[in-house]
């Protein structure tokens, strides 16, 4: 009694205490991952696309990553359910029968005749067994701990494998939608060409115009058309990937509803702050990870101090042997009614209390607590690596909008350039002041122009939906 009246007094100076949130930054709180309030739109309907929540909620459903990640969650959250059962008193059932030979040693006489018949001795027990450690020093607790922070650590890696999934649909949506309209604008501006071919032909056979334009009309017309094959196949291409993000075959392509890309989202005035990047699904499975490996350490520590454990059992014995001139199988009924008859004679218990305490193991224990703790010391710097890379995409993500909003900028005002010198170019040229070529040329800029000026409108795009995945949707709540 005195040896366990001493066990709690041990507790209190030998066992780890997990102090986890002084382990990591001091300024970062710990992560809140924030669900979405009723009645507001979700992050990803700044594209407007009709077809967009359809897509978004098969690609959540049906997704083969996402129903991995559910998997291990559900197989997780198995595995911190039965390191919970260890804290709880144990209930089992047994029971067995055996047989053996039995033949008693005697003496032969000179004479006398020796018995044939072997008797077999029978030894049915049946019994129920109750078993219960004592966690004095919380390592039960300390591993269940830990296995339900590795649950949590799962359900944030599916949340984080959401917003991946989302954004993955939302780049192919944009794939598309810009392919769409490089396609449209290569048909108006083929419209266009064929349309200035059949002058150049009128003009020829005039005599206004010689073979070498008419050569060159054709030329620009063809070098226009052979973007076509590419950009259509562009399209089908994100398509297909859109329906294997959704589980389907590649062979059933799924495309959003809009021909062109939206109008560009407003600008934004971003902060970049510790509140923001906590709210990351990734930030908070990395620091659950944190509070698993630190629970693991209190429970390696734990290991080195003695465990009480209590063990119990009631039930039936009976030893007997067969009778010579019956069966086996009539005498183990016997055996079995004389137990019915009378239980209380046969009634057997047992109670016993095991204290082990580990006094030398060759170094193992102080192996583990130190390999709990290097363990403890990876996981803290995949944390904090988690936390740099988060504000890396949430800066990159600001950075990159803003850069893509001044190249598209720029492109603008060349665009603008580029008109006027094609109007002038389309009046010289009518004049007979200047060469057909010169007018092609310019024709050619200027289509360059419209179709770097689309590709700039989807990086836009692009930067946005990275900003917005970056920040885990939460961007999406502020106004500008």
């Amino acid at each position: 009694m005195r040896v366990l009246l001493l066990l709690p007094m041990l507790s209190a100076c030998a066992l780890h205490q997990p102090t986890v949130q002084r382990l990591i930054v001091p300024d970062l709180p710990a992560p809140v991952v924030d669900q979405p309030a009723d009645g507001q739109s979700p992050w990803w309907s700044v594209l407007n696309d009709p077809a967009l929540p359809s897509l978004i909620a098969e690609a959540q459903n049906g997704s083969p990553d996402l129903r991995a990640f559910a998997a291990q969650l559900r197989a997780a959250e198995a595995v911190a359910g039965g390191t919970r059962g260890a804290r709880f008193p144990s209930l089992s059932f047994a029971t067995s029968t055996a047989g053996q030979p039995y033949t008693p040693f005697v003496i032969p006489l000179p004479g006398a005749e020796s018995d044939p018949d072997t008797e077999v001795q029978l030894t049915l027990q049946t019994q129920f067994n109750l078993a219960y450690e004592a966690d004095f020093f919380g390592r039960l607790s300390s591993n269940s701990a830990a296995a339900y922070q590795d649950a949590n650590a799962a359900k944030f890696d599916l949340k984080a494998m959401r917003l991946v999934t989302t954004a993955q649909v939302l780049e192919m949506v944009l794939t598309v939608l810009e392919g769409r309209q490089q396609l449209a604008l290569l048909a108006s501006n083929e419209a266009l060409l064929r349309h200035q071919l059949g002058n150049v032909q009128e003009r020829y056979r005039a005599g206004l115009s010689n073979l070498l334009e008419l050569r060159q009309s054709e030329e620009m017309i063809a070098t226009a058309v052979a973007q076509r094959p590419l950009l259509k196949e562009q399209v089908l291409a994100a398509g297909r990937r859109l329906a294997l993000l959704s589980g389907r075959h590649a062979q059933q392509p799924v495309f959003p509803e809009l021909d062109a890309l939206p109008a560009l989202p407003a600008v934004w005035s971003y902060q970049v702050s510790a509140g923001v990047v906590h709210r990351r699904p990734d930030v908070a499975s990395a620091f659950a990870r944190v509070h698993a490996a630190d629970h693991r350490v209190a429970a390696a520590i734990a290991s080195r101090l003695p465990s009480l454990r209590f063990n119990s059992a009631a039930g039936f014995l009976f030893m007997g042997r067969s009778e010579p001139q019956l069966g086996l199988g009539e005498s183990l009924q016997n055996s079995i009614d004389s137990v019915a008859d009378s239980p209380t004679d046969n009634l057997a218990w047992t109670l016993s209390a095991q204290l082990l305490a580990p006094i030398y193991q060759g170094g193992a224990i102080k192996a583990r607590i130190g390999a709990a703790k290097a363990r403890r010391e990876a996981v803290i710097e995949r944390y904090r690596k988690t936390v740099l890379i988060a504000f890396q995409e949430m800066v990159a993500g600001v950075s990159g909008e803003a850069a893509q909003r001044a190249y598209l900028q720029r492109l603008s005002e060349q665009r603008a350039a580029l008109a006027s010198s094609l109007d002038a170019a389309r009046v010289r040229y009518t004049s007979g002041l200047t060469e057909y070529r010169v007018l092609l040329q310019t024709q050619l800029a200027m289509l360059r122009a419209d179709q770097a000026i689309i590709r700039a409108k989807r990086q836009v795009w692009s930067a946005r939906i990275r900003l917005l995945r970056a920040a885990a949707g939460s961007l999406s709540e502020t106004k500008p």
